[in-house]
């Protein structure tokens, strides 16, 4: 049984709805989003064929810290963007993220992401570890301009790649 087998399994266990993820309101939104889009993914990259499941895993695990990064300003600043799969009550929150434009997350990402590159205290303290990633991807059209290329730690690059 791989890691990610097992991660799936356990997960399975407490909640057998893959789609949806409920947990309680209070100051951590971000973190606990981050981590039930985290677990999201880890569900498609499971049902995915030809998924390379251990590299799936790792690139996951080490793109965490971003993601958590990135939930925490959305939840600061743009929530509305997840309102078709967010239900929010007095005390708790739930989530489909089968209902969530993924797309539209991915395009606020980049420019979260766009935003910030070039002051990241991580850039500014190894520039080697950071790469340059097509927001539209060349196979879609996407070119080679500066408008559609933003710098990735080689984590988050990883992890959008999934």
């Amino acid at each position: 049984m791989t890691l990610v087998t097992k991660a799936l399994k356990s997960n399975n266990e407490s909640n057998s709805n893959l789609g949806n993820t409920f947990f309680k309101k209070d100051n951590n939104w971000g973190e606990q989003l981050a981590n039930s889009f985290i677990q999201f993914l880890l569900n498609l990259l499971i049902q995915r064929e030809n998924s390379n499941s251990e590299q799936d895993l790792i690139l996951l695990e080490r793109g965490k810290n971003y993601v958590i990064k990135f939930f925490n300003h959305l939840v600061a600043t743009n929530l509305e963007l997840l309102k078709e799969g967010l239900n929010v009550t007095d005390n708790a929150i739930t989530v489909d993220w089968n209902k969530v434009p993924l797309k539209a997350l991915y395009e606020y990402w980049c420019k979260y992401l766009w935003d910030i590159q070039t002051t990241r205290e991580d850039f500014l303290i190894n520039k080697k570890m950071f790469s340059d990633h097509h927001i539209n991807p060349k196979f879609e059209g996407g070119d080679n301009s500066a408008a559609n290329r933003i710098l990735l730690h080689k984590h988050e690059h990883g992890f959008l790649h999934l």
